[in-house]
């Protein structure tokens, strides 16, 4: 499957302004202290230097984290392979063991801090238990392996531009391009308005670009010699992101569930995470 290696040096995006602080940090501590030192000037006559200063840290605490958090609440579906002992009873305490273990998990990067039911099924085995599973969890969107369309498209580019890259055909679906219509019928001379559109993408459908593994880079190193290593014990080696393509799909369109199931591959050389329909063959570019 194609994948692209995105370079992951940042140092450029965030530019410091002030202080070594970028503008939306910037932004953000001025605001906290446009709200919290006057609370503290108003409230110490009445509560204390203590009492108004606790007041004041904690009004401005919330301006001093600058990253944006946000609540999801989502169905989360995992595929378990083998024999669960004892029946309904067997099903009954795995689903007790998961809620007791999950809650101690992390998700997207985020604490879990609800569970609302936990059910242990079998795959469905007809098109009618699949409408009541996908029942249960509308409304709701699923991601889908769309990484195939990846490479179809830099064959497309390849019949226009022989130099053309799989990172230029992966940008034409990450990046939001727009583009100057020329009237045929007209003669346009330089400074004219242009009419300009939006180019789509080279595939319909709400389609996003994702992290979907970890590509080697250098040599596999014998445990031990890269200094700073997280232990001493297993090889190491470094690596870069591997990107591919998703799509977004609403559950109406789920006719299985091997089309939103994501399984794990490893090679000699990177760690993927594909969907259905992922060729097993990789294709890279540095």
């Amino acid at each position: 499957m194609p994948y692209v290696n995105v370079p992951n040096d940042l140092s450029k995006i965030k530019t410091k302004i002030a202080f070594n602080l970028t503008k939306r940090q910037l932004i953000c501590f001025g605001m906290g202290a446009a709200i919290g030192v006057p609370t503290y000037l108003l409230t110490r006559q009445a509560i204390g230097n203590t009492g108004a200063l606790f007041a004041m840290l904690a009004i401005m605490l919330p301006a001093f984290n600058e990253e944006g958090r946000m609540h999801m609440t989502v169905s989360l579906l995992l595929e378990c392979h083998g024999e669960i002992p004892n029946g309904e009873y067997g099903q009954r305490d795995l689903a007790e063991h998961l809620r007791q273990v999950c809650p101690t998990l992390r998700l997207a990067g985020g604490i879990i801090v609800d569970i609302q039911d936990i059910s242990v099924m079998a795959m469905p085995a007809s098109a009618q238990e699949m409408g009541r599973l996908t029942w249960q969890l509308m409304p709701g969107f699923a991601l889908r392996d769309r990484s195939s369309w990846l490479g179809e498209h830099h064959k497309t580019l390849l019949q226009h531009n022989p130099d053309a890259t799989l990172l230029d055909a992966w940008l034409d679906f990450a990046a939001l391009k727009i583009q100057a219509e020329t009237p045929e019928d007209s003669d346009i001379q330089e400074g004219d308005p242009a009419n300009w559109h939006v180019v789509p993408k080279p595939n319909a459908g709400y389609l996003v670009p994702l992290m979907t593994g970890y590509q080697r880079i250098s040599e596999l190193y014998a445990p031990g010699v890269v200094a700073n290593a997280r232990d001493a014990e297993t090889p190491f080696a470094f690596t870069e992101a591997v990107y591919g393509v998703g799509e977004w799909c609403g559950l109406h369109r789920i006719r299985s569930l091997d089309e939103i199931f994501w399984r794990y591959r490893t090679t000699e050389t990177g760690y993927y995470c594909q969907g259905a329909g992922a060729p097993v063959t990789s294709e890279l570019i540095n």
